[in-house]
């Protein structure tokens, strides 16, 4: 089949282009022609022609020749009309046919991974960020990606600049952060497996966690601390042992503090062991008592503790702060559970409401109830 497809393949790609064209063109004189009829239907030639070369990949066994004479001109024909087409005529297939591609050629592809990122990154970024609501087929492709870059090309983050490189951390930690689980998961399953991976790379191990350290280590407890995250509460456990371990064994070898702010502190373990108990007396004074934070933060770096033991001990602290009189984890938490109970009431009475507009609509029970 490689052969069939290899005498089409070039033309394939040049339909491709010239819809492309087509349709920035129509978007670029009148952005709502996005949802006519014609431009559909282009872009459904479009999405037909990505699933094609998708089904390929993953069924093909010579994913070597796939990436010696496939890819380089997919790079050059789709990313490069990913990049410049408007966001409402991105394909969310241009994600998952990379997605597949990384996959299925592992470290084979990691010199051209930068590309791929330069392309997608920056321009998908903006459009899942603006909210979170636009956009759900981008959001779930574009983190997919990353997590198969992360397991099948790990190295190819270091070969974007290191700006890139911050924003991406940026991402992975909206990721966690969002609403939707699915999301959050693979977010959380991003920065672990980063975490596992940085191990075999110590020089650039030492960097990152100078660099990114702190932060995580404080989003970590926000979303902890958040019930609206408890779905993701095993990995969070997880991500938090892996980062206070570390530091607990020496990790980072350079100081994580300016001495001449902080005094009295004289390696990493204790000035991340402070910064701990001051985040958590900060934000939860009122619910525990300075010696039962003390005595959670000890805990907490304690390498004797297996995974199950540093899951049982910080579950204790949760339900410690849910039972000194917190029935909501965070402000936010409370904002958005309130807004959710007011749009369920709008949905129950608008619905009530089309009921009693049509005689022997209402169920027989719902009337009784009314009338009593």
């Amino acid at each position: 089949y490689i052969l069939q497809l290899a005498t089409i393949y070039e033309r394939m790609l040049q339909v491709y282009k010239m819809y492309s064209e087509a349709i920035s063109g129509a978007v670029a004189e009148n952005p709502m022609s996005a949802k006519t009829s014609s431009v559909r239907l282009m872009r459904a030639v479009k999405r037909e022609t990505l699933r094609l070369i998708e089904t390929t990949v993953e069924r093909t066994e010579e994913m070597g020749r796939i990436v010696e004479h496939f890819v380089p001109p997919l790079v050059d024909y789709v990313l490069a009309d990913y990049q410049s087409n408007h966001p409402d005529t991105r394909d969310p297939e241009v994600l998952s046919l990379f997605a597949a591609i990384i996959y299925k050629a592992g470290d084979s592809i990691t010199d051209q991974v930068p590309r791929v990122l330069g392309a997608v990154f920056e321009c998908t970024l903006g459009m899942i960020t603006a909210n979170m609501e636009d956009f759900p087929e981008h959001r779930i492709n574009f983190f997919n990606l990353l997590k198969e870059i992360n397991h099948k090309c790990f190295r190819a983050f270091f070969m974007i600049p290191g700006e890139v490189f911050k924003v991406l951390i940026d991402s992975i930690v909206w990721a966690i952060k969002h609403r939707e689980r699915n999301i959050a998961d693979t977010g959380l399953t991003i920065l672990h497996e980063m975490l596992r991976n940085l191990d075999q790379l110590q020089d650039v191990r030492n960097q990152f966690y100078l660099q990114f350290l702190l932060s995580l280590l404080h989003d970590m407890f926000t979303v902890l601390t958040d019930k609206e995250h408890e779905p993701g509460f095993k990995l969070q456990c997880a991500i938090l042992q892996h980062m206070v371990l570390r530091v607990e064994s020496g990790v980072p070898t350079s100081p994580l503090y300016n001495a001449t702010e902080h005094p009295g502190v004289s390696t990493n373990q204790q000035f991340i062991r402070q910064k701990i108990l001051s985040m958590l007396s900060e934000g939860f004074s009122e619910r525990m008592t300075q010696s039962q934070l003390q005595e959670f933060v000890t805990g907490l770096f304690d390498p004797s503790k297996d995974t199950a033991a540093c899951q049982t001990l910080i579950r204790d602290f949760l339900i410690s702060i849910k039972e000194y009189n917190c029935d909501q984890w965070t402000e936010s938490s409370l904002a958005l559970q309130l807004e959710q109970q007011s749009k369920d009431e709008i949905r129950k009475q608008a619905e009530m409401e089309r009921l009693q507009n049509v005689p022997g609509l209402m169920p027989v029970m719902q009337r009784e109830v009314d009338m009593s």
